[in-house]
């Protein structure tokens, strides 16, 4: 399966939860996932990657070119359109997503994984392109040994 290219695109927000008024650590694309990073700077999200930044938290409403500028995130209960990382990988409605490890920004389907962070769940099945999930936040559950 290869890699989705990355581009902007329109998240058409269905519904707004709770919009977070944040600064881009980096340059972000509409609709890129975003997550703060292991650094812990305040208020400060860059592209979410599975195992590097920590914690996605929403979807960019909007791009940012300008590292240090704000911008808006739809957080939780909110219902946007999400990309997906992989183009070949069927999600069905349903299926758990979390941030790709290698395509920052996307999404792939949740893997129950050391660094593995859920965030939402898939309303549409999606195979390449866009399709509606519902997020609710990374859900931080420790792990038996």
């Amino acid at each position: 399966m290869g890699n989705t290219a990355q581009a902007a695109f329109d998240p058409k927000p269905r519904q707004l939860g709770v919009v977070l008024n944040m600064i881009a650590g980096q340059a972000i694309l509409a609709g890129d996932v975003v997550g703060f990073h292991g650094t812990g700077v305040d208020n400060t999200v860059w592209k979410h990657v599975t195992g590097t930044t920590i914690c996605p938290i929403g979807v960019a409403l909007h791009s940012q070119a300008t590292t240090g500028d704000k911008i808006a995130i739809a957080g939780p209960g909110s219902i946007v359109l999400v990309k997906n990382a992989l183009d070949n990988a069927n999600l069905d409605a349903g299926t758990q997503i979390m941030g790709s490890g290698t395509t920052s920004g996307l999404i792939i389907a949740y893997a129950d994984a050391a660094d593995a962070e859920p965030f939402g769940y898939m309303l549409a099945p999606i195979t390449t392109g866009t399709a509606y999930a519902y997020i609710y936040g990374a859900v931080l559950v420790a792990k038996g040994t």
